[in-house]
């Protein structure tokens, strides 16, 4: 059995893309297709957001409440579903944040509640990290709602480990612009 599961987040509104950027096609492949792909076949996954109908991966999926309630919402919506020590939260507009989780998942000893990624201007990325699953509810019981809270207050008391990552692994894609960008250069 798998030690680690991850949640995907694909219920935002994509508002700058313009679209559901989950469905967006790259190399084509749609932006969901590639991020389920390059997650080993033994790790459970959680879907937060509207069914991708991918017949060639088992994973659930959830919708947190309410809808549209943001990133927060649908991390405490996923992890119900979460029956692993470990999680890795990955956004559906980063493809290939899970080349890193077998790393981060190493990185994580009992002192830490995280291990996250941080890109080469020293940005942590907390859609793309590994959490101890009773460090996130914990942090999760700690707020008065999780309905348009922010990333920054739910990981604010964590103890985390910074790891600098391969400008590649966190690639996201949020704009028509960015895809483009992408394509280009691949």
């Amino acid at each position: 059995m798998s030690k680690v599961s991850v949640i995907i987040l694909s219920g935002g509104t994509s508002r700058r893309f313009g679209t559901d950027k989950s469905q967006a096609i790259l190399r084509g492949q749609s932006l969901i297709q590639i991020l389920i792909s390059n997650i080993a076949s033994e790790i459970p996954i959680v879907i937060v957001g509207e069914d991708p109908h991918i017949s060639a991966r088992t994973y659930q999926v959830t919708r947190e409440e309410p809808v549209l309630g943001g990133p927060v919402a649908a991390i405490a919506a996923g992890l119900a579903l979460v029956t692993t020590d470990l999680v890795a939260i990955c956004a559906t507009d980063m493809p290939y944040a899970p080349t890193l989780f077998r790393k981060l998942s190493a990185i994580l000893t009992d002192e830490l509640d995280c291990v996250m990624p941080v890109d080469v201007h020293g940005f942590r990325q907390p859609l793309a990290a590994v959490y101890r699953a009773s460090s996130l509810l914990r942090a999760l019981s700690s707020l008065a709602d999780t309905e348009g809270e922010s990333m920054k207050n739910l990981i604010s008391t964590m103890k985390i480990a910074e790891v600098q990552v391969p400008p590649h692994a966190l690639i996201d894609i949020d704009t028509p612009e960015d895809l483009a960008q992408l394509t280009k250069n691949s």
